[in-house]
């Protein structure tokens, strides 16, 4: 295409909390554009792994299916007023970057891990111990294995031009689908030079499951 050509317009779409037809639920960030083909994509990441980002043809997304002898949406909106949400790209932002420290496929590095950290950065785990930002660094980077964590119900509350406040649960994935160590969680994020980095994180124990 030619720098003379117009884009043709990307379609609209509701941003926010998704559920597929076989029970999923996805988060919506928005619509992109093929930089071959100029197709719209429908940009998402499931809720209920750490998988990352995802893209489906826009079409194929908010399309039909027929499933027990019916037809129904793919993917039909939760959250009716999540389009209106002023803070969903900044908690996209927060969310993804909260996702790197529970190493989502593949391990964070010493030195991004370091990014992602502020230097003031203190931590009161589930169990109410306290615990400073070399006691976070060795513990993460040191890790063999991970488990499979479950992240869902963010939401993000700015507290200031430079620092927001990021809430959710979370849950490691058993044996057999099994939910344990759920938890409440807030993290405080600060916009520093670096980008957003993680100022204070806590941990509450709450009920079991999503």
């Amino acid at each position: 295409m030619s720098e003379s050509e117009a884009l043709p317009a990307l379609p609209q779409l509701q941003l926010g909390r998704y559920r597929h037809y076989k029970g999923g639920e996805y988060e919506v960030v928005g619509v992109a554009r093929h930089s071959e083909s100029l197709e719209a994509f429908v940009v998402y990441r499931p809720l209920y792994n750490q998988t990352g980002w995802w893209v489906r043809p826009f079409e194929m997304f908010t399309g039909e299916i027929t499933s027990e002898g019916r037809s129904q949406a793919r993917f039909a909106p939760v959250d009716a007023g999540a389009s209106a949400s002023p803070h969903a790209a900044l908690r996209a932002t927060l969310q993804a970057l909260e996702a790197e420290l529970h190493h989502p496929g593949a391990r964070c590095s010493p030195s991004r891990l370091e990014e992602l950290l502020h230097a003031d950065f203190h931590e009161v785990g589930r169990s109410g111990r306290p615990y400073t930002r070399e006691t976070v660094l060795q513990f993460l980077a040191g890790q063999a294995h991970w488990p499979d964590v479950l992240a869902w119900g963010h939401a993000v509350t700015p507290l200031g031009p430079d620092t927001a406040l990021l809430t959710y649960q979370s849950a490691h994935r058993a044996t057999g689908d099994t939910l344990v160590n759920a938890t409440h969680r807030s993290s405080v994020w600060r916009r520093t030079q670096q980008g957003w980095q993680l100022l204070y994180h806590q941990g509450t124990p709450a009920a079991e499951g999503p």
